[in-house]
């Protein structure tokens, strides 16, 4: 698939932005550990809260992931799995926050940007 620069500078800046809240995903999950929850439920809630642009209806996404069945699948998924993280901040105790957070949550973001970096990587 080829790409026109815009489209390239939307998937560089949104891999940047994968990779940002993955390292954001680490300090969440230290909030949580030490028992620091309004802490951590304030920057999970604000790195969800960056991917509302990004949400099932935006259009270049759709134009590069929903071409082939696969990734729009994944993409599917993954978009999926941040409706299900909405709910973290709402659970009643930081062991489960945290369980949630990285048991459920983030091998799915894990694998969605693994297939965006792979994409970018090989245009």
């Amino acid at each position: 698939m080829l790409l026109d620069q815009a489209e390239q500078d939307f998937l560089k800046q949104y891999l940047g932005y994968l990779e940002t809240v993955e390292e954001g995903i680490a300090s969440v999950a230290y909030f949580y550990r030490e028992g620091l929850d309004e802490n951590g439920d304030r920057l999970l809630q604000q790195m969800l809260d960056g991917f509302t642009p990004l949400a099932e209806g935006n259009v270049t996404l759709m134009h590069l992931f929903g071409q082939k069945a696969d990734r729009g699948a994944e993409m599917d998924a993954f978009h999926e799995k941040l409706g299900e993280a909405r709910a973290i901040p709402d659970m009643d105790s930081a062991t489960w926050k945290l369980s949630a957070l990285t048991m459920d949550f983030l091998p799915g973001f894990q694998r969605w940007r693994i297939i965006v970096d792979h994409f970018y990587r090989n245009l």
